[in-house]
């Protein structure tokens, strides 16, 4: 027979190995980050990813005045200034560490639409395990609850 604390904490322990399960498997393969910002006047913003050979990137910047600044490892970088729009699309020729900074310079808002892909960081699989197992020792302690002891005599 099972006690209330063994049921609650076998759920609790289903749910929690569940949510890392998920989290695990969402996170392979490539991901993809759709991007539609506002960057205010004298502000600035910035993307650090780790981009996977042969996918295919996208940015859309309008705005009066604004400097674009993209730095790849192996790739031909961009730091140059651009007037009302800039429409840049591409597809990564090796895989590695991409940073994309625009900052405004102009007098009016600007606009940022825009697709990345990009490959989950190889730590965080360890973290989504370490979620499931955690759910599991919840599980096995909750377990225990249940566990008939013999009296002494």
């Amino acid at each position: 027979m099972l006690t209330k604390r063994t049921v609650i904490g076998i759920t609790f322990g289903i749910v929690i190995s569940t949510i890392g399960l998920y989290a695990l498997i969402s996170s392979l393969g490539i991901q993809t980050a759709e991007i539609h910002e506002t960057i205010q006047i004298a502000d600035y913003l910035s993307y650090q990813f780790d981009s996977p050979a042969g996918v295919y990137e996208t940015i859309y910047v309008k705005g009066n005045l604004f400097h674009v600044d993209i730095t790849s490892l192996t790739e031909t970088n961009i730091n140059q200034d651009f007037n009302d729009e800039l429409k840049l699309d591409w597809f990564t020729g090796s895989e590695g560490v991409n940073v994309i900074s625009i900052k405004n310079i102009g007098n009016s808002e600007l606009e940022v639409h825009g697709t990345l892909k990009f490959s989950t960081d190889p730590m965080l699989y360890t973290y989504h395990i370490l979620v499931i197992t955690a759910g599991i020792v919840i599980i096995g302690f909750s377990a225990s609850f249940s566990i008939r002891r013999q009296k002494l005599r």
